[in-house]
């Protein structure tokens, strides 16, 4: 069967930041320009072998914007030139920490990501620094850059990890926050785990985190769904329309879609593995046959996940097996060490599905 592939790209661990949860090991490796040519063709090989119709591209890092635009340029340039005679349609996706956005990146941003950037930033702000930068710096200089992308015309979406903080302040100033103070249309929550500090993030605490989020989707809803906040939008769209796609966490299995690409050409299932859990990753492009990488047994491990945890009655005769399918495998070894052991946020999860189908058979009562 032909149809979509997803591919993080990762052309560089080099990154601005110095955030304390960061989960990838920061060094100065990158993809150099000479490079480019032999990068990409060998990922049109694992397209080809997947039979894709499309690809999709996520550029990531590391830092992207710390390559340079005239680098990033050239580099999309190769890939459609790499592409250009196959027929598969590429659609390539940005994200940035914005802080180092500037008039070089507009013919950039307009031309390959379609005007949409997507951005991190956390409320309240525990983590994310630079340099030269604390907490309080790094969020006034986000947004500062925030204001000149869209004063270029293009759209910034967010993606947010709650902290201890965040549930603390309430699903109500939150959800304020990011609709009135940061004022923009898509935001997507991300589910914490275990950073290179092992103490950070601090863990949430799973009733107090459940709390917050099912008391989160009633504020959306009662806000008649002004954001498009996830994981619920999608969360809905499925239950109710069975339309759309639900965050990877919720997947049958990730590694159906996905994988992720270093500045080396080596694969893991996506950048919270290929860059820390090396262990885990499935190959080297270029080094190895495409098929040998597709069948090795590190990639086993995350096929098989599925037909081992649905064994686990805690899996297994779960009602939301169908939805969540035993979480996300990132999640589930950091926080326990075993990457056929349930999601950490189980509990979690189970409040918010919970919660989305009450609401849901209460709009099909209350129309008849």
């Amino acid at each position: 069967m032909r149809g979509d592939f997803s591919i993080v790209l990762i052309p560089t661990f080099a990154c601005n930041g110095a955030c304390s949860h960061c989960f990838e090991k920061i060094s100065p490796q990158s993809v150099n320009r000479e490079e480019w040519p032999e990068y990409f063709s060998r990922i049109k090989e694992l397209a080809n072998y997947k039979k894709v119709d499309k690809l999709l591209l996520y550029w990531q890092g590391g830092e992207v914007m710390m390559m340079g635009a005239r680098a990033i340029r050239k580099a999309l340039e190769v890939c459609a030139d790499t592409f250009s005679d196959d027929g598969i349609a590429l659609e390539h996706h940005l994200q940035t920490n914005l802080l180092l956005y500037d008039r070089k990146w507009r013919e950039i941003i307009a031309r390959y990501f379609r005007g949409n950037i997507s951005s991190s930033l956390d409320y309240p702000n525990l983590y994310r620094v630079t340099a030269g930068l604390d907490c309080a710096g790094y969020v006034d200089a986000w947004f500062e850059k925030k204001k000149q992308a869209e004063a270029d015309g293009f759209v910034v979406n967010i993606i947010t990890l709650p902290n201890v903080s965040t549930l603390e302040l309430g699903a109500v100033e939150f959800y304020s926050y990011f609709k009135d103070r940061v004022g923009v249309s898509n935001v997507q929550i991300n589910f914490p785990f275990p950073g290179l500090d092992s103490e950070k993030p601090e863990p949430l605490k799973l009733d107090r985190f459940a709390d917050f989020m099912e008391e989160l989707y009633q504020v959306w809803v009662d806000s008649d769904r002004y954001l498009n906040l996830n994981p619920f939008y999608a969360l809905e769209n499925r239950l109710y329309g069975n339309t759309g796609r639900l965050p990877c966490c919720w997947s049958y299995n990730c590694a159906d879609y996905l994988v992720a690409v270093s500045p080396d050409g080596d694969i893991g299932q996506c950048d919270c593995w290929v860059a820390t859990h090396t262990d885990y990753n499935f190959g080297l492009l270029g080094r190895q046959p495409i098929d040998e990488i597709f069948t090795s047994p590190e990639r086993g491990r995350f096929l098989n996940r599925p037909a081992t945890m649905i064994n686990d009655p805690d899996c297994g005769q779960c009602p939301y097996w169908m939805i969540c399918f035993g979480g996300c495998p990132i999640r589930a070894l950091s926080f326990t060490g075993d990457l056929y052991s349930k999601d950490y946020y189980c509990p979690v999860y189970k409040r918010i599905f919970a919660a989305v189908i009450e609401c849901g058979q209460k709009g099909d009562r209350e129309n008849g």
